[in-house]
């Protein structure tokens, strides 16, 4: 099954909870979360977006099978067992999807669209809002990327758009809002569609990589070269 066949199994949505940190004076509307990082708690919990891979060692069990998770915008990652580096290797036995609420095919599916074995670089397919609980890895939200096979350049962050139609964005697993004046588009080469889906998303979240510029009217423009949405069943 090619990776296109596999990422169109997962169907999108776009709902989120609530946003963390703190929210700038621009907004008052409830917004996204899109992770805290950062403090003493969040490191011990786990709680954050990591991009994902899929490991398969030579043998055949569940033990043989996991993830490596990275936290995304950190340069280490603090693992289940509570030890740190650039990357967790995670195998199944200590990994949980009840907070999704998927079922052992859309799983199947998910982890299919990652990419294989260990590594830092590369582009992201699927990302994981995830935390830790009890020494296992408890994964609450799926991401799926929208330009498939596209390295990320630039910062992630998630960006949403507010009731009064104020676009605010919070870099991934860091605190804090700030406000943006728009989103350029204009060079991301994405289709129609994928450019719909973006505009869809604003009002309850979208995960963006890309680079922030001053506009001619003196605020912040974030480009985009990759983007993610939430999945759901």
């Amino acid at each position: 099954m090619t990776t296109i066949s596999k990422l169109l199994l997962l169907t999108t949505s776009l709902t989120l909870s609530t946003f963390a940190g703190c929210v700038s004076a621009e907004s008052d509307a409830a917004l996204p979360d899109f992770g805290g990082g950062g403090g003493k708690a969040d490191e011990i919990s786990g709680d954050g977006i990591y991009a994902a891979r899929f490991l398969q060692a030579r043998c055949p069990g569940e033990e043989c099978r996991g993830l490596q998770v990275r936290l995304i915008n950190h340069d280490e990652t603090t693992c289940p067992d509570g030890a740190t580096a650039a990357a967790c290797q995670v195998m199944n036995p200590s990994i949980s999807w009840d907070g999704t609420g998927f079922g052992a095919d859309r799983i199947k599916a998910i982890t299919e669209a990652m990419p294989y074995g260990g590594g830092t670089d590369g582009a992201m397919p699927i990302l994981l809002r995830a935390h830790h609980d009890g020494g296992k890895l408890v994964i609450d939200e799926v991401w799926r990327e929208g330009a498939e096979g596209r390295e990320p350049v630039g910062a992630i962050v998630g960006v949403v758009q507010d009731a009064d139609g104020a676009l605010l964005e919070q870099t991934l697993n860091v605190p804090g809002i700030s406000a943006i004046g728009d989103l350029d588009l204009e060079l991301a080469g994405l289709w129609p569609a994928q450019t719909e889906e973006i505009y869809a998303a604003l009002p309850k979240g979208v995960i963006i990589a890309g680079d922030s510029s001053i506009g001619l009217d003196g605020t912040p423009v974030r480009s985009l070269n990759q983007y993610w949405v939430r999945v759901t069943e």
